[in-house]
Order: C-alpha cells, then sequence, then structure tokens
C-alpha cells in the first residue's frame, strides 16, 4: 500500500478537499462519530492522505499555534472505512507532527467509546489530560 500525504495550509484553499472534509464530517455525526459541532470555518489546516493513487483516504483538520503559543490542535481525524485499519490514522498524525519546527504540545479529542483512537493515541505516546462533559438541556 503506497501512502501519500500533502498539507493544506486553509482548507479554503482547496475547494474539493474542504467538501469532502465536510461531507465526512457530516456523515460522521450520524453515525455518531463526531459529537455535533459547527460547521468547518474553512481557515483549518488539513493533512490529507492518499493511498494507492486515491486523495481522500483520510485527513485530520488542525489549527496551528498562535505567536507566542506552542500548541497544535488536531480538530478531526477521519479514515474513510475501507481504508481504517491500515495505519492511516498514524500516518496523518505523523504529517500534522512534521508540519510543525519542534518544541511544541499536540493534542486531540476523542469521545469516551472510541476505542480505536484511544488505542492510536496510547501507541503514538498520547496520554489523557481532560475530560468534557455534555448534557442535553430540554426546551
Amino acid at each position: 500500500m503506497l501512502m501519500s500525504a500533502r498539507i493544506i495550509d486553509q482548507l479554503d484553499d482547496d475547494p474539493e478537499i474542504a467538501a469532502w472534509v465536510a461531507d465526512s464530517l457530516r456523515e460522521g455525526q450520524r453515525r455518531g462519530f463526531f459529537s455535533l459541532r459547527c460547521e468547518l470555518s474553512g481557515a483549518e489546516s488539513c493533512a490529507v492522505i492518499g493511498v494507492d493513487g486515491t486523495e481522500t483516504a483520510g485527513f485530520a483538520t488542525f489549527w496551528h499555534p498562535r505567536v507566542g503559543h506552542d500548541f497544535v490542535w488536531i480538530d478531526l481525524l477521519w479514515v474513510e472505512p475501507p481504508f481504517r485499519r491500515r495505519g492511516i490514522g498514524t500516518a496523518l498524525i505523523k504529517a500534522v507532527l512534521q508540519a510543525h519546527a519542534a518544541p511544541f504540545r499536540i493534542g486531540f479529542g476523542s469521545l469516551v467509546g472510541n476505542a480505536p483512537m484511544h488505542a492510536l493515541a496510547a501507541s503514538m505516546g498520547f496520554a489523557p489530560w481532560a475530560t468534557q462533559f455534555e448534557a442535553e438541556v430540554p426546551a
């Protein structure tokens, strides 16, 4: 399996990839992989992985550190279902890491029940550092 990665500085710079990312976000929300959230702004950076000639096997949107800060936040990580469990998630995180000059800190969130993401994080040396709580408030 031949993987290729590229970084898009601002998601809006590539309308085709931006549309695919937005569609994947909606599909992930529909399937319960992502919590409900606002739409993408288009200002996010994006790592894209292609496999064997296809450009759209997986992506990670992320935010660069602001001046004076050293924290990179991976906002979304998505691997298309036919490409899962093949190292693409790892390759996406590595692409984000390589897009920044060390030293810096990096983080991301995951739903509590997302065991594959938790395993990926642990395999790459990430450790839990926060818990988020959510509640639905009826009308």
